[in-house]
């Protein structure tokens, strides 16, 4: 085996001498990410023969050529394709690593958040969390992504592709991090004058065409369904879409019911003509949570943004602030 010389640069190193190290793993994820060797190196602010040079290296301590020409284009190798979560993982480990400060101070922080929610929060949450983040971290930015299935959404949020999700989903495993967010009781929203305002019966509610939710991914959803088939109640479904921007225009020009949580259903009844009723029988309130990694547990510049959201989803229930520390 080959000694590392004092004096000589790991970089000339013959190539099976070589180790991973924080260089070359951030050669690989460039590599993995654009498959192109210009483009990798363009990002990464090196030379195009210096990149070729770290692709070398990396296929020799690989043992795989990880991208392949394949026409006019560069393709990955499915032994590529298998690296490229792990890659992504391992760098947002490593960025853990260094000692952080135990405050943030986010008036000159440069960070992005992530946040992958439903859209069934009516618009003033998101409108406060944005007014928020740009009067008290000018520098900072956030993202809003749709949730997908349950298994790509945790696996995002471990990988570092996602900071924080809300969702009422409860079957969360251990690595985990939870807070109850906002409990909103059921209503349905109908137009106003339609006949459900004035006899808003169990039965006569059955019988209405509704309006749900078309699921973007399956298990992405608390069951809002099934909590009413659990109560009794079988939805004669007349229109679903994934668009519930939508949904008000539809109830003002029909007789379509709408059933949602009480903070989306009283801010539409307060934009449009509509009214927002109680359900005629018992069904057990949506219950958000807010949901982070592990990894992301104890570093200030989350648990500052986890704070943002906590604040603004209280502001909108009237609930009171919340605690500094309670995101934590």
């Amino acid at each position: 085996m080959a000694v590392h010389r004092p004096g000589i640069p790991a970089t000339h190193l013959p190539i099976a001498s070589r180790r991973l190290d924080e260089a070359l793993i951030r050669s690989l994820h460039e590599l993995l990410s654009c498959t192109s060797i210009s483009v990798a190196a363009a990002r990464l602010g090196m030379s195009q023969p210096a990149m070729s040079r770290q692709l070398r290296t990396l296929r020799e301590i690989v043992g795989d050529p990880l991208l392949v020409r394949v026409g006019n284009r560069m393709m990955l190798t499915p032994r590529a394709e298998g690296l490229v979560a792990p890659v992504r993982r391992i760098l947002g480990d490593m960025a853990l690593l260094p000692a952080r400060s135990a405050s943030f101070d986010p008036q000159v922080a440069q960070a992005t958040f992530r946040m992958a929610s439903y859209d069934s929060l009516p618009a003033p949450f998101f409108a406060s969390l944005v007014r928020q983040l740009v009067s008290t971290a000018p520098h900072s930015s956030l993202e809003i992504h749709s949730l997908a299935s349950t298994t790509e959404t945790l696996r995002l949020l471990g990988e570092g592709e996602l900071d924080v999700l809300i969702t009422t989903r409860r079957d969360l495993t251990s690595h985990l991090h939870a807070r109850l967010l906002l409990t909103d009781p059921l209503v349905f929203v109908v137009r106003a004058g339609h006949p459900l305002a004035a006899q808003p019966t169990a039965e006569a509610y059955r019988k209405a065409g509704h309006i749900a939710s078309l699921v973007q991914a399956r298990g992405t959803g608390g069951g809002l369904e099934s909590r009413l088939l659990q109560a009794g109640l079988a939805l004669r479904i007349q229109v679903r879409t994934q668009y519930l921007g939508l949904t008000q225009q539809m109830l003002c020009e029909s007789d379509l019911v709408f059933t949602t949580g009480r903070t989306l259903g009283m801010w539409m009844a307060g934009q449009a003509p509509l009214v927002a009723l109680p359900l005629p029988v018992p069904v057990d309130p949506l219950r958000y949570n807010l949901v982070w990694h592990e990894r992301t547990h104890r570093d200030p510049a989350f648990g500052w943004f986890r704070q943002q959201v906590l604040r603004c989803a209280r502001g909108l229930s009237g609930q009171s602030p919340v605690e500094p520390g309670d995101a934590g």
